[in-house]
């Protein structure tokens, strides 16, 4: 049973990570995760988890391959990597179990979202030491560079209220509400400030520090989502990646 938060709008679930697949084989299951560095400014890792489908041979010598000029996200080099950015990791995945390789990617602007193309070699290690080779794509939303923050109801006020950029919009959504917060706070990255029976007001801030607080309402049908920002084009893009998680609900 997932945990929940009760609240006076009801018992929200708890935020889950946001998984996606990178790419799969006969041999391989490759899942990966954004996490925006808080320590280190313009960096996002992505942590790719490796499952070895093959219940004989291990896997191992994985080698991420991402060109250049893809946007404002470049793969950190490896001593001596060549221009290709080659990332090889020396892991062995036994057979039936996993692992997680990161890369490092830097970035300067965030602004909007980025998708990446690029090619996963591994070598089964049964003797024949075959390599295979996959193509992949992970994609980068605005929504991956922000950050759940606490935020006490009186902070939360005077950021809105020092904000310039304010856009609304309605969302169809079949889902209760408590679950159409959930959503808002996995996909946006963002924490619950305070609940009301049919609102509910959602803080975070972007790792180049635009605060992001949002007031989520109940209305028939649906929910409306009030969001202000520092930067119109982040406002877009969250609004974007918000309307995209419902829509993908609803198929």
């Amino acid at each position: 049973t997932q945990s929940t938060w009760a609240t006076a709008a009801g018992n929200i679930p708890l935020p889950r990570a946001v998984v996606a697949l990178l790419c799969e084989d006969m041999n391989l299951n490759a899942q990966y995760t954004l996490q925006p560095s808080t320590t280190t400014p313009g960096e996002m890792q992505v942590h790719v988890l490796c499952t070895n489908r093959d219940d004989e041979a291990s896997l191992g010598d994985f080698e991420f391959v991402v060109a250049d000029g893809q946007g404002s996200l470049t793969l950190v080099r490896t001593e001596g990597a060549d221009e290709a950015l080659a990332r090889h990791h020396e892991v062995t995945v036994a057979p039936g179990a996993a692992a997680v390789i990161t890369l490092v990617f830097k970035f300067e602007a965030l602004e909007s979202a980025q998708t990446l193309l690029g090619t996963l070699r591994y070598t089964t290690k049964d003797g024949s030491a075959l390599v295979r080779e996959l193509e992949f794509t992970i994609v980068v939303p605005v929504s991956a560079y922000v950050v759940a923050l606490a935020c006490a109801p009186a902070d939360f006020a005077a950021i809105c209220g020092a904000l310039a950029v304010h856009v609304a919009t309605p969302v169809s959504t079949p889902v209760a509400f408590v679950d159409a917060i959930a959503t808002l706070m996995t996909v946006l990255h963002v924490a619950l400030v305070d609940a009301a029976p049919a609102a509910v007001s959602l803080y975070g801030c972007s790792v180049k520090a635009h605060h992001v607080a949002l007031l989520v309402k109940a209305v028939d049908g649906g929910i409306t989502i009030d969001l202000k920002t520092s930067d119109p084009a982040v406002a877009k893009a969250l609004l974007a990646d918000a309307a995209a998680a419902f829509a993908r609900s609803l198929c």
